[in-house]
């Protein structure tokens, strides 16, 4: 058995720090409250450079000389900061990491294509349920592409529970470019979705894959706005639909044809200018 605990933002201190404590007292017990203080601050700074880490490895894994030297990089500091207990441990090793990464040979050519994931935060965050896109986005033969994933734990425990200002001020631009397109929340991330895509454009992004679990209402509307954020930003979009039912060769297939997709549009952007989407480039794995 067990016994769940709801937390709530802690801020403003002044107002909240008390009542924060006392839903804690039942895990803390006499004399714990120091460690457990403690225990928090390296789950908080373990976080944190792991969403720092992946940003390197997705970095680097589109940017690499040979291929997988990034991703094996990322393994050993994952399995290092498991093991780590102090603070000072974590930054240590994330310092390393980022210096090994910076040593790695770079592959000759363009820039790599930036895709934006978007969806639910599970779908999104958790690799076993999307079938691993990032990484299968990241890898493929011949097309370089830098992913980026901007709904993760750390930035909503930022937003939610730690309200910090640089997570205050990122959500509320992500919900002004909403807002001509879904003003109200609709629950989950849908708003997010529709926000982070619409920004995608104006940011340097090629495109945006938009996740979402099958029968998820907030990211169902999300995807009916989609094609128009597509059409009015001149963005593809690659919709894919998780289940228990997905299978990772119709997804790798869907991926293939949407980077070839956006590196055509690259290459005729660099010719002509501004090129049309259609609602073709949407598809649902």
């Amino acid at each position: 058995s067990f016994e769940m605990i709801t937390l709530h933002s802690p801020l403003p201190l002044k107002k909240n720090w008390r009542s924060f404590l006392e839903r804690l007292r039942p895990v803390i017990g006499p004399g714990k409250g120091p460690r457990l203080l403690a225990d928090l601050y390296a789950a908080f700074l373990k976080a944190h450079y792991l969403d720092l880490g992946e940003e390197l490895l997705f970095y680097w894994r589109a940017r690499e000389k040979e291929r997988g030297s990034a991703d094996a990089l990322y393994g050993e500091f994952c399995r290092r900061l498991k093991e780590a207990r102090r603070p000072g441990t974590v930054r240590r090793l994330y310092a390393a990491f980022r210096e090994s990464c910076a040593r790695l040979e770079r592959a000759p050519g363009p820039e790599p294509l930036r895709v934006r994931l978007v969806g639910e935060i599970y779908a999104v965050y958790e690799d076993f349920v999307n079938g691993n896109l990032a990484k299968a986005l990241g890898s493929l033969e011949g097309i370089r592409i830098e992913v980026r994933k901007e709904i993760t734990a750390m930035k909503w425990l930022r937003e939610n529970l730690l309200r910090s200002p640089g997570g205050d001020w990122r959500h509320y631009r992500v919900k002004k470019a909403a807002a001509p397109y879904l003003k109200e929340l609709v629950g989950g991330h849908g708003l997010e979705s529709i926000g982070l895509a619409a920004l995608a454009s104006r940011e340097g992004f090629d495109g945006v894959v938009h996740l979402w679990p099958f029968t998820c209402m907030p990211e169902i509307i999300a995807q009916n706005i989609m094609t128009r954020i597509s059409r009015e930003t001149d963005l593809p979009v690659l919709t894919v639909i998780v289940n228990e039912q997905s299978g990772s060769a119709g997804l790798q297939t869907r991926l293939e044809s949407f980077a070839h997709v956006l590196q055509e549009r690259r290459e005729r952007k660099g010719e002509k200018g501004r090129c049309p989407v259609s609602w073709d480039w949407t598809w649902e794995a």
